[in-house]
């Protein structure tokens, strides 16, 4: 989830919110707690982590936005950071060379550079073979050092393709054509051996390359439900000498297996395959000179990996014994004496460079440095087997200091929430930080978190998905029952305080559960759930062949009394537990009428229960005001109903934008919420009028709105302090504009330009005037652009979502400080 942030707000709000050590409004003696705001202002602000081939050196991405940098530092000298700044956006166009140098693409005027650097260096070395719009670098090899193999798109037949670039020459041959693939893969020549190319099945094509330049297909593949949360066919290695490929693949099989093509004559043999999951093609542990695959992982709870040359094994045995998580191999050193390692436990990831002679782990940095000095819960493996047989591979989380003997079971039982995450069919979440984030402040509250995982969920073979059809409140409720009494039975979970939550199926569960087992748990919280099935299914998003295999026919007689059946919102009668509500009023998933009508039915039946929405939000919350407003609720409900801890509410409602409809339950923390006066919706209503004009690329009417009143701004943005600017529209991607420009060109399969006047219009927009010099201001709505694939394509049209902020620099000069934008093709 890439978050947008402005980089020049954090120093001031680090010293400020990650210092703070809260009191816990309990019966226990002093609790550090996480504040809310530490987990849901800041994303996770260090990425694409990556290892020169000496192993000497460490580069990573740090910051989002428009501070985006490139950051050096020596493998075993944290600290010593050697900062190379990269103008412009992020786009994420780096890697090493193998003479240990950083290969990046930079702005220079109104073009881009391919530029080289040494970490020891001061200066950047310009490779730029010739003018060129966008650049990809492919692949590098220990055998021809000095080479790489790099993809140009510049317009014109002659520089575009695929090109070995020399590093000494400055000089790139072209090898071959795009020819509408997405992945490339090389041997250690450099020879291009096999891709993938986008088909008509929703899906991919797997190829291999003939010595006469032909692409000859591998596997053709179809979308199918496995495919919905990672992909189980991809391309793991090309060996050395380029006469084998190594892949996973699902065709024929139940789950992911690896397989083996010879390359020369196109045979294929399957070698390693799991019994209980797919094999990550994204996991393998690749020799770095021979490019053969010596171990591929599975999740099953945990990591468990297979290995094709066991003299790994006792690198990665010990590796296990070191720290909580699983391990993760992102880097090997040329000569294999280092690995560049991270542990994957749900909390912030934990980087280290592994020396083999020695075996000694040299620490690095996390991804979230913000929280460094907090104390994180630990993750465990727990897998249960359902009424029926099925294995369930489901994990826990433990708060800190709560297994002091270090055998992964709390010293006592303690108060636990069982989650049920959304899809219902999306698998590999488990280490997805806008989850566990919610996770771990659950942790950090006094509570064991079980993660449940039910059948119908992809990655772990399709008879598991298809032992989810049709039982949405039949086999897949029972798993939750079944998972909360084995949490109890082995001492996570102190006998009758199991409370359940989930958000999207998560919040259909949690209704399902209260209404049909409502012995089983304490408490529930639903997040912008499905409760009425049948109406549902009528829904166009909803109403497809998938939804009617897996959830009920809508259409047929037989098919609408089993989705009755499995509605929560016909059993209202026998919810007789304490129950909180919320739910997004842009929810393009699953509408509001969905908890409007359980929140009828509820409070028709005299049912204790309370219920908010967020007016602006869609499926999945995407304002931390929204994440923080909410926990500031459900702290309080949870302390209440299992007795855990409570970060005190503040002005966390009054800072998010929420309507209340029921506090039956007479929480005070929505008992003390005043919702905003006339003044918020006047300006609210004032708003349309420039959001409007927007629609309409009106320049005139855009600019006539800016210079009678600066606090004209977007309909679904509002004015607020610097201090409090965040990410107004999280599940954006980055513009990659230079805002000197009128062209925006975009990364994807193929480069696009765009073309649009409104953009022209922010650049020659009046000045804001200097009464709000310390307030920033949002932009939010939608717009229509052309855009051409390259110069000879005829103009195709496109619709916006787009996102910007304006902001005062240090001059006091306003200027747009994040910008951002969501395409829907036309």
């Amino acid at each position: 989830m890439n978050q947008i942030r402005f980089s020049f707000l954090l120093p001031a709000l680090l010293s400020g919110i990650f210092a703070c050590t809260l009191q816990a409004q309990t019966t226990k003696p002093e609790t550090a707690l996480i504040p809310r705001r530490s987990l849901f202002l800041f994303d996770k602000s260090i990425g694409n982590v990556q290892m020169s081939p000496d192993g000497q050196w460490v580069a990573f991405q740090k910051g989002v936005g428009a501070g985006t940098s490139i950051v050096v530092q020596p493998a075993e000298a944290t600290g010593k950071e050697k900062r190379i700044e990269i103008a412009g956006p992020s786009h994420g166009t780096w890697a090493w060379t193998q003479d240990n140098a950083l290969l990046y693409l930079d702005r220079v005027g109104e073009t881009w550079a391919l530029m080289q650097r040494k970490p020891q260096s001061q200066e950047a070395r310009d490779l730029t073979p010739f003018e060129f719009r966008s650049a990809r670098i492919l692949a590098s090899s220990p055998d021809r050092p000095d080479e790489i193999a790099i993809g140009f798109q510049s317009g014109g037949p002659e520089h575009d393709g695929i090109f070995i670039l020399s590093l000494k020459e400055k000089t790139a041959g072209k090898i071959a054509d795009w020819e509408d693939c997405s992945n490339l893969y090389f041997d250690n020549a450099l020879r291009l051996r096999a891709a993938t190319r986008p088909n008509e099945n929703m899906a991919h094509t797997l190829l291999r390359r003939s010595d006469d330049g032909k692409w000859i297909p591998v596997a053709d593949y179809t979308w199918s439900l496995n495919r919905i949360s990672l992909t189980p066919e991809g391309v793991v290695s090309v060996s050395a000498d380029g006469n084998t490929l190594w892949f996973t693949d699902s065709e024929g099989e139940d789950k992911a297996v690896l397989k083996r093509c010879d390359l020369r004559n196109g045979n294929v043999k399957k070698v390693l395959e799991s019994p209980r999951a797919d094999l990550y093609w994204l996991a393998a542990a690749i020799h770095p000179r021979s490019g053969e695959p010596q171990a591929l992982a599975s999740w099953f709870g945990e990591i468990q990996r297979f290995y094709l040359d066991k003299s790994l094994k006792k690198d990665f045995d010990w590796l296990n014994k070191q720290h909580n998580g699983d391990v993760s191999l992102m880097a090997r050193s040329n000569d294999d004496s280092r690995w560049l390692i991270r542990y994957l436990n749900g909390a912030p990831t934990e980087h280290f460079i592994y020396l083999r002679p020695e075996q000694k782990l040299v620490p690095l940095f996390s991804d979230f440095p913000q929280g460094d000095h907090l104390e994180w819960a630990t993750r465990h493996p727990f897998p249960v087997k359902a009424r029926d047989g099925l294995q369930l591979p489901c994990h826990y989380y433990l708060p800190a200091g709560s297994d002091s003997d270090g055998d992964g079971l709390p010293d006592r039982p303690l108060p636990t929430v069982l989650y049920v995450h959304g899809g219902p069919w999306v698998g590999n979440m488990q280490n997805n930080w806008y989850i566990t984030r919610q996770l771990q402040l659950l942790a950090n509250r006094g509570y064991a978190v079980v993660w449940a995982e039910f059948r119908g969920v992809a990655s772990f073979g399709k008879k598991f998905i298809d032992a989810g059809n049709l039982e949405w409140g039949g086999k897949m409720h029972t798993d939750l029952l079944d998972i909360a009494k084995a949490a109890t039975d082995i001492g996570i979970a102190a006998p009758g305080k199991t409370a359940i939550w989930g958000w999207s199926y998560g919040g259909y569960a949690t209704a399902t559960a209260l209404a049909f087992a409502p012995e089983a748990f304490v408490c529930g919280i639903s997040m912008y759930g499905v409760y009425d099935l049948e109406s549902f299914c009528k829904l166009p998003f909803a109403d497809s062949d998938i939804w009617r295999t897996r959830t009920g026919n809508v259409h047929t007689a037989e098919g609408v009394a089993l989705l009755r059946k499995h509605s929560p919102v016909h059993y209202v009668k026998n919810i007789t537990k304490p129950y909180l509500l919320t739910h997004g009023g842009r929810d393009e998933r699953t509408p509001l009428s969905q908890t409007d009508s359980l929140a009828a039915g509820l409070r028709a039946g005299g049912k204790q229960f309370s219920y908010f929405y967020y007016p602006e939000e869609p499926h999945d919350y995407r304002q931390p005001e929204s994440w923080q407003s909410f926990w500031a609720v459900a702290e309080e409900f949870l302390q209440r109903y299992l007795g855990g801890a409570a970060e005190p509410a503040t002005d966390e409602l009054e800072r998010a934008d929420l309507v209340l409809q029921d506090n039956y339950l007479q929480l005070n923390t929505l008992k003390n919420y005043r919702a905003p006066d006339e003044d918020w919706h006047t300006v609210r209503m004032l708003n349309n009028d420039l959001e409007n004009a927007m629609r309409r690329a009106d320049l005139q009417g855009v600019a006539d709105l800016y210079a009678d009143d600066a606090q004209l701004i977007a309909g679904k943005g509002y004015v607020t302090t610097g201090r409090e600017a965040i990410d107004r529209y999280w599940n954006s991607i980055r513009n990659p504009m230079d805002w000197n420009l009128d062209v925006i060109t975009v990364g994807r399969t193929k480069e696009q330009i765009f073309e649009h006047p409104y953009w022209k219009a922010l650049k020659n927009k009046p000045p804001l005037p200097e009464s709000y010099p310390s307030e920033a201001l949002y932009q939010l709505g939608k717009s229509t652009l052309t855009y051409r694939r390259n110069d000879t394509d005829e103009p195709h049209s496109s619709v916006v979502d787009f996102f910007l902020v304006w902001a005062p620099d240090t001059d006091g000069n306003w200027k747009v400080a994040v910008d951002s934008y969501v395409r829907h093709e036309g």
